[in-house]
C-alpha cells in the first residue's frame, strides 16, 4: 500500500505590483517606488520583484532575517525580465506592531543592496546588448558589539557610522525638545 504524497508547502509568494481587484499600487511596491525616487534614483531603471518568504525561523545565532535582495542571474533575468528579487519575512512585514516605519526602514535597506556596476574609470557597465549590468553592496560595517564593548570604534568605518548615529540621535532629541517659555 502507498502512502499518499505529502503536499509542499509553498516557500515564497510573490507580492502583486498591481492589485487586480482595484487596479491600484500594492503597499509595498508603493513604499518601493517612493523609496527608489527619494533615495535610490540609480535605481529608477532596475526592475525588481518584491516577494514574501512565507515561513521563516531565526538563524543559528537566533537573528531572524527579515528582508534579502538578491541579484537575479543572467539567466533569470532573460526568463523573467527582473534584475533583483527582495525578499521580506511574510510573518514579520504583515505583523501589525512591525509597523510602516520599520516596513520603510526594512525596505530602504534591502534597496541600498542594489547597486549598478561601475567599471575602472567610475562609469556604469553596460552588457553586449548595451543593459546596465548590477551588482549587490554590502553592509557599510560588520563588527561584533562585543568587540565595540572592548575596543571602541576602532576603524574609520566604525568611528563614521558612531558619527552618524550621534548626529541622528541629536536630531531627534531637539526635533521633540519642548518648546521652553520666554
Amino acid at each position: 500500500m502507498t502512502q499518499p504524497k505529502k503536499e509542499k508547502t509553498p516557500t515564497y509568494q510573490a507580492i502583486k505590483e498591481v492589485n487586480e481587484e482595484t487596479g491600484e499600487c500594492s503597499a509595498a511596491y508603493a513604499l518601493m517606488h517612493d523609496l527608489i525616487a527619494k533615495f535610490h534614483p540609480h535605481l529608477a531603471k532596475a526592475s525588481i520583484a518584491l516577494v514574501y518568504k512565507l515561513k521563516s525561523s531565526p538563524d543559528p545565532d537566533g537573528h531572524e532575517v527579515l528582508g534579502c535582495c538578491r541579484k537575479c542571474s543572467e539567466r533569470d533575468n532573460e526568463l523573467h525580465g527582473y534584475d533583483f528579487v527582495i525578499e521580506l519575512n511574510a510573518p514579520m512585514w504583515n505583523n501589525p506592531e512591525f509597523g510602516v516605519a520599520r516596513q520603510r526602514a526594512l525596505l530602504d535597506h534591502e534597496l541600498c543592496h542594489a547597486e549598478v556596476a561601475l567599471d575602472g574609470h567610475g562609469e556604469e557597465k553596460t552588457d553586449a546588448r548595451g543593459h546596465t549590468v548590477w551588482r549587490t553592496r554590502k553592509h557599510t560595517i560588520e563588527e561584533f558589539r562585543e568587540i565595540v564593548e572592548r575596543h571602541g570604534c576602532y576603524k574609520a568605518d566604525l568611528e563614521e557610522f558612531a558619527k552618524v548615529l550621534i548626529a541622528k540621535e541629536r536630531s531627534q532629541v531637539v526635533a521633540v525638545a519642548p518648546e521652553t517659555e520666554k
